[in-house]
């Protein structure tokens, strides 16, 4: 049973939703640091023995970071392309820094 109360707010939704703004800047900054600690986890831990459970590991934080947005969040408060393109910013960053640093050792 979905009660509203009298705010407009439905039951099981993110009452901070409410604040575009705010609301968007929590999700964008935790998505960033949820990929960022990624990042550093796949970064410290290549080629140990447990790599692959790792990864499964890691997989499922993502899901869990995606099954939350999705079941907290109002769907027109949140642009799922934005944050899947925020979750990509550490990992492209890391790119360009490793394709920079075959570049200038070549040179």
């Amino acid at each position: 049973m979905v009660i509203d109360n009298e705010d407009g707010h439905k039951a099981g939704r993110a009452i901070y939703a409410s604040q575009n703004g705010a609301f968007d800047a929590f999700l964008i900054s935790n998505t960033l640091a949820l990929s960022s600690s990624i990042l550093v986890l796949i970064s410290l831990t290549y080629k140990f023995p447990f790599y692959l459970e790792l990864w499964s590991a890691i997989l499922a934080m993502f899901a869990t970071l995606a099954s939350a947005v999705f079941a907290v969040a109002p769907e027109e408060s949140v642009r799922f392309r934005y944050l899947l393109a925020t979750a990509s910013v550490p990992f492209g960053i890391r790119f360009l820094i490793e394709i920079s640093k075959r570049l200038r050792n070549q040179a």
